[in-house]
């Protein structure tokens, strides 16, 4: 269902309002579609227009994830929305969820998410593609390492996993990114993809899990660069014993994979 009537009323007047016509509707994918573990399962993502608006329509075919609580596996759509309103309710920047949907056909269970997009941030990726043919300097460079450095921290201490921790799922405001200076009316980093994310009981844990993906997934991050981000998240002004620590951790966490 929409969550606000403007946006009801906007697809609408493109005939898009109804789930059926929303998953007739043939989209170019924004990527190649994820293959599930179950038959004929799959989850795809089209950028769509409609009207003056942006959006990522997402489309699940019999597409979930086993876990303690669902034995038979959990719609992931239906688990992001659920996770973009607890990042909502603790505060945590994300992306905004416009509309959720799951209906039975032909017996297989299908859902649409359909989130805003955020054409005002950049992934953090981005941030060395950029630096590869166009460099930045060093103070816009260490302005969105440290925004991305506090989102994620926020997150931990919210007791917040996100699992699937990548710099292509940090966004981070065009401002930071182009001038080094903080959006007026908007977080400077925010969240995508939080099919993954989940509470947890033991957050050091998770964090340190989270931040050994982190790592890793920054293959073109200098050292300089992910030790400035370490010590901005350990709230630290230099390298010491706790920051030594600290990426022992991340190491040995790393060699457990």
């Amino acid at each position: 269902m929409f969550k606000k009537k403007k946006w009801k009323q906007l697809f609408k007047n493109h005939q898009l309002n109804k789930f059926n016509d929303l998953w007739n509707k043939k989209y170019e994918w924004f990527e190649a579609p994820n293959e599930g573990k179950y038959k004929d399962s799959w989850s795809g993502v089209s950028k769509i227009t409609i009207g003056e608006s942006n959006f990522f329509l997402k489309k699940q075919h019999n597409y979930r994830k086993p876990s303690i609580f669902h034995p038979l596996g959990e719609n992931l759509a239906k688990k992001e929305f659920k996770n973009i309103k607890l990042f909502n309710k603790l505060g945590i920047p994300a992306l905004n969820s416009i509309y959720f949907k799951k209906k039975k056909i032909n017996g297989k269970e299908c859902a649409i998410l359909i989130t805003k997009s955020l054409k005002k941030y950049k992934s953090l990726s981005d941030l060395y593609e950029l630096n590869e043919n166009n460099p930045l300097n060093l103070n816009i460079r260490r302005k969105v390492l440290f925004h991305s450095a506090e989102l994620i921290k926020l997150a931990h201490d919210k007791k917040v996993k996100i699992q699937s921790l990548y710099p292509k799922h940090v966004f981070i405001h065009q401002k930071v990114f182009l001038k080094g200076e903080l959006p007026k009316s908007a977080p400077p980093a925010r969240f995508i993809d939080l099919e993954r994310a989940k509470r947890v009981i033991n957050p050091k844990n998770a964090a340190l899990r989270d931040l050994e993906t982190f790592n890793r997934r920054s293959k073109k991050a200098s050292k300089s660069d992910r030790l400035y981000f370490l010590l901005v998240y350990l709230g630290e002004d230099k390298v010491n014993e706790r920051v030594r620590k600290f990426i022992q951790l991340i190491e040995q966490n790393s060699k457990t994979k």
